[in-house]
């Protein structure tokens, strides 16, 4: 038996395979950089169809996306229908996630398109309900661009926003990431010499040269383009980060640009414990378990986590494998395909799992 589950971005697209066949389950997770709104809609398009014919053969499909928020659309019915289109021209019948986190036809997914846009989060949080099928528990999903924060307790998601605009409202998205973060969404200022200094609003630096510079990430983690288009050495990365105060490495010192990157690293900590605490105040919640997972499932999802309190962290990565972690919603809808298909999918079947 072979279920591919995909999770199709705006930036990035992920898919994850996974194969059960003489008692045996193996997961292939696949991750590209397809930035829609640079190659285009139609680039875009062909490049996620040969993600699905290289993975095939597959006896069950289920998608579930985030690119129709981009602005090449004009609304999110539209993109819904694109991407929809996309997968019908590689598969004919296919599973659609939404929000409730069913999977429904795509015609049930065509009537009503908002019931599909960006439900990625609910096959995270049925994935977290059954690693943690008896506690509460929130799943902290850190990607290159956001941050969802997927409460479930006792198996059943509690999420209390159902779109973007309200998991916005209610802290369960935070436009905050690992890699393609302008940090001037993440701070006004930082320190310069002992002086906490203004930068500028201008696209300068991103989130990836802070973690890079830090060491949080390797060279190789860094898929995106860069602010000035230019490489992704500590050395570049420094230098856009000294750019963000008007300046430069002739201006700034090595240590001068590590304290600037400490200092936003520690503010997007803040943003994502922030909400984390919003979260648990709505929930009444004096406590909960915490899944991570995603790019920055160590080293923002959990170290945020810790200082809101909670104490009780485990990473997807470390339960599981990477490729679950790295693919985290794709996997979850391959997870349920498997489900769908009468396979048992318990924490015990989800920790015997190997990566290929």
């Amino acid at each position: 038996m072979r279920v591919l589950g995909l999770d199709l971005g705006g930036a990035n697209v992920k898919a994850a395979l996974i194969s059960a066949s003489n008692g045996q389950v193996k997961l292939h997770a696949i991750r590209r950089y397809l930035p829609i709104w640079k190659i285009g809609k139609e680039r875009y398009g062909r490049s996620v169809e040969e993600v699905v014919q290289n993975l095939a053969p597959f006896d069950e499909l289920a998608v579930t996306m985030t690119a129709e928020l981009s602005d090449v659309f004009q609304s999110k019915r539209e993109g819904v229908n694109f991407i929809l289109d996309v997968i019908a021209n590689t598969c004919e019948h296919f599973h659609v996630l939404d929000v409730k986190a069913n999977l429904i036809t795509p015609e049930e997914a065509r009537n009503g398109p908002l019931n599909v846009a960006s439900a990625n989060w609910a096959a995270t949080g049925w994935l977290a309900g059954k690693l943690f099928p008896e506690d509460r528990v929130l799943a902290v999903d850190v990607g290159s661009t956001t941050t969802s924060i997927i409460p479930v307790d006792r198996g059943s998601i509690v999420a209390e926003g159902l779109n973007d605009i309200e998991k916005l409202a209610y802290g369960e998205l935070v436009y905050t990431g690992v890699l393609r973060t302008n940090i001037a969404a993440i701070v006004d200022k930082v320190p310069v010499k002992g002086i906490l200094t203004r930068i500028s609003a201008e696209f300068f630096a991103s989130s990836g040269d802070v973690h890079l510079v830090l060491g949080n990430i390797k060279q190789e983690d860094y898929s995106v383009e860069t602010a000035n288009g230019r490489g992704v050495s500590v050395e570049e990365a420094m230098a856009r980060l000294a750019r963000a105060v008007c300046g430069d490495l002739e201006l700034l010192c090595r240590e001068d640009v590590i304290s600037i990157a400490r200092y936003v690293y520690e503010r997007q900590l803040l943003q994502v414990e922030e909400a984390i605490l919003q979260v648990l105040s709505r929930l009444k919640w004096r406590s909960a378990k915490v899944l991570t997972l995603g790019l920055g499932s160590k080293f923002i999802a959990r170290e945020a986590a810790l200082k809101a309190g909670l104490r009780e962290v485990s990473s997807l990565e470390d339960m599981v494998c990477r490729g679950a972690s790295s693919t985290g919603p794709a996997f979850a809808l391959a997870c349920m395909l498997l489900e769908k298909r009468s396979v048992s999918v318990s924490r015990d079947f989800l920790l015997s799992l190997r990566e290929d």
